[in-house]
């Protein structure tokens, strides 16, 4: 059994390489993120899943502070969806992690 914690962060990357046809990516841009989480139970659901949510934000933000670009937003770089969701599953012991952009673009892992 998982918990599934979900929630949307303000945040901005950039993708240094992108081939010349998205050239626009190798610049700093804003994207609304989305993670999902599934977390295996260890204690009481309802402490537990009560609690999730803002670790896991915290966890993000003391790992991608905010951006001089976007008060209030994580600054995740050069990290692509892929990277965050691979991170991010082996930092908080996930069993599955999803993290898009806008829900159009992203990855699990």
């Amino acid at each position: 059994m998982n918990l599934v914690v979900s929630f949307e962060l303000n945040g901005v990357h950039y993708w240094p390489d992108a081939p010349e046809e998205c050239r626009e990516f190798r610049e700093p841009h804003r994207h609304l993120f989305k993670f999902v989480f599934w977390l295996p139970v260890t204690t009481s659901i309802s402490v537990e899943l009560f609690n999730a949510r803002e670790f896991l934000i915290a966890n993000i933000l003391t790992v991608y502070p905010p951006s001089d670009l976007l008060a209030g937003g994580a600054n995740f770089g050069e990290s692509s969806c892929e990277m965050l969701a691979e991170e991010m599953k082996e930092a908080v012991q996930a069993a599955k992690v999803f993290v898009g952009e806008e829900w159009w673009l992203g990855a699990e892992v």
